[in-house]
């Protein structure tokens, strides 16, 4: 698609509405597979494809990190800490709360 891009002049394509679209969609436009795009963040290939489809949203801190990956590739990443804020923070607590459960067991 780069290619394209660079031949067109501009995205012919918008971003989707999701999370899951968008990522798609900025993945695709820089290139990358979702193996490759697990390799260069550090995240698992499975975890990428959970976020395409719109199985699972990320951590904000996960979401920081992609967001510093497009920007540094030139793509912009819009915000969606909104969309994913409510599942985030209920998935965070529950891994806290995890956590401190193995740890009060040993």
């Amino acid at each position: 698609m780069p290619v394209v891009y660079a031949f067109l002049g501009y995205q012919p394509f918008e971003p989707g509405k999701t999370f899951g679209e968008t990522l798609q969609f900025l993945r695709r436009a820089a290139g990358l597979s979702q193996e490759k795009l697990a390799e260069r963040t550090g995240f698992d290939e499975s975890t990428i494809a959970k976020w395409e489809r719109g199985d699972k949203f990320p951590l904000p801190a996960n979401l920081e990190r992609l967001r510093t990956f497009f920007d540094e590739t030139g793509h912009q990443f819009p915000g969606f800490e909104a969309e994913s804020s409510v599942h985030s923070a209920r998935r965070a607590a529950a891994a806290v709360r995890a956590w401190n459960a193995r740890r009060a067991g040993r």
